[in-house]
């Protein structure tokens, strides 16, 4: 009765081991911009598609490419003062922090807001780091409760 309960654990930490180890190494990252500026200014006869594939709403990840990453991934959206977006892009970390959440900055000349995370592909939305924290605690809650009818 006594192997179960270490044989348990084992398989916990091996699954923790694999999830955190996928953290810690390079990820992959969508790249892609839009300023709303580009496609009201852009040349129509130059055969280049000024079509929004990165935005909210608009984010396509089959026509944006992916980059490794060594810090973690990003969301970027830039507005005006009065709420006209200026600027959407998914990137590399540019900053130090990853917050798993959209933090907003504001200054006298825009309000930012920031979503950083660091794992594969992590910056197509900020529900991805939800599911695998979800996935982690299932399986935290799983063995106990399988322990317990033994």
């Amino acid at each position: 009765m006594e192997v179960i309960p270490v044989l348990n654990l084992l398989i916990f930490t091996g699954i923790y081991l694999i999830i955190s180890s996928n953290m810690a190494e390079a990820v992959e990252c969508y790249i892609c911009s839009w300023n709303p500026s580009d496609y009201k200014n852009g040349n129509k006869d130059d055969n280049h598609d000024y079509g929004d594939v990165c935005s909210v709403g608009h984010f396509d990840p089959q026509r944006v490419r992916t980059h490794k990453c060594s810090r973690g991934c990003e969301i970027v959206s830039m507005k005006d003062p009065n709420g006209v977006l200026e600027m959407y892009y998914r990137n590399c970390v540019t900053n130090k922090e990853i917050t798993y959440a959209y933090i907003k900055k504001k200054s006298k000349i825009n309000d930012e807001e920031v979503y950083t995370c660091d794992f594969d592909l992590c910056n197509t939305a900020n529900t991805g780091r939800c599911l695998h924290l979800f996935l982690l605690v299932v399986s935290m809650l799983v063995l106990p409760v399988h322990w317990l009818f033994m």
